[in-house]
């Protein structure tokens, strides 16, 4: 690893930082996962099960870090220089879980919580110790929930909209979703016909046409 690259992850409670470590960072190669959740229904008498999405899990970013002490004069314990680090994957006694993190290197710049943390010590002092260690940690990118709401879009869809209802939804939940206001259940029901909404079967395929009572 060249030095000269620096990088820097920030621990935040409330929005303010709490602590900072700051380390050399020139990788060869970091991985990026994406993945989403499904519900998955079984109906009798079809082949294939309904698959409804559910939710997005996110992005996760996965690198190794290098923590040196051994040029240091004399030679520093590197366990030292690990101590913030670590208070990213303790919980918080003020906010009763992790804290989030913010990852910055350059230009590219976001929030996270460390979902894993795995310390290798690789050299070592006469007296045993360590003075180098390599940190894989594992980042799952963080967006606060009103920031998500910026981002999505809540204007009504052009064309009208289809959904199966899975096990453990109902109609109420499903107005809420899509229009973001659970009070347009009727306007779901009116469009469908429904008599009674609260007898609704999972597997049903309900019609959802834009609406103007849509909130943003």
């Amino acid at each position: 690893m060249t030095k000269g690259n620096k990088a820097q992850i920030k621990i935040l409670v409330n929005g303010q930082e709490k602590a900072s470590v700051s380390f050399d960072f020139n990788p060869a190669e970091y991985s990026l996962d994406y993945g989403n959740r499904f519900q998955i229904t079984n109906l009798p008498g079809f082949e294939y099960p309904l698959i409804q999405f559910v939710s997005g899990e996110g992005e996760t970013i996965q690198m190794d870090l290098l923590f040196d002490t051994s040029m240091d004069n004399p030679p520093g314990d590197v366990r030292q220089k690990l101590k913030k680090l670590l208070q990213a994957v303790q919980i918080d006694p003020e906010l009763h879980a992790p804290p989030i993190c913010e990852f910055s290197w350059g230009s590219v710049s976001f929030k996270a919580v460390i979902e894993k943390l795995n310390q290798r010590y690789i050299l070592f002092r006469e007296d045993g110790v360590p003075v180098r260690a390599k940190i894989n940690i594992s980042l799952r990118r963080y967006l606060p929930p009103e920031e998500q709401q910026r981002r999505k879009s809540k204007s009504s869809a052009d064309v009208t909209k289809r959904r199966i209802l899975i096990e453990g939804d109902n109609i109420f939940l499903l107005a809420w979703r899509e229009y973001g206001d659970p009070g347009a259940w009727r306007h779901i029901a009116l469009a469908n016909g429904l008599k009674n909404p609260l007898e609704l079967k999972p597997g049903t395929v309900l019609i959802l046409p834009p609406w103007e009572g849509q909130k943003t």
